[in-house]
């Protein structure tokens, strides 16, 4: 279900940027307002699932080992700067 919500609110999106931002190619500069609102719809679609998504993802801590490096790495930065 989450699939098919997000292929179809990324194809109308798709298509009404596309409608809402045609006539900017012509010679009159304009913007569909109709189709601007739907895309913006759209949009608020998607940020709402990529919210739902986000939360529910398990967050991983880095390991001993990777904070052992990293401060050794960056210890070791801090020594050639350094001089005696």
């Amino acid at each position: 279900m989450e699939m098919a919500v997000f292929v179809i609110a990324s194809i109308v999106g798709v298509y009404a940027f596309g409608n809402a931002f045609h006539d900017l190619s012509a010679s009159a500069v304009a913007v569909s307002l109709g189709w601007f609102a739907v895309a913006g719809v759209a949009v608020l679609v998607l940020v709402g699932q990529m919210s739902r998504v986000h939360d529910a993802w398990p967050r991983r801590e880095p390991s001993g080992t990777t904070r052992r490096r990293h401060l050794a790495a960056l210890s070791r930065r801090v020594k050639v700067g350094v001089r005696r």
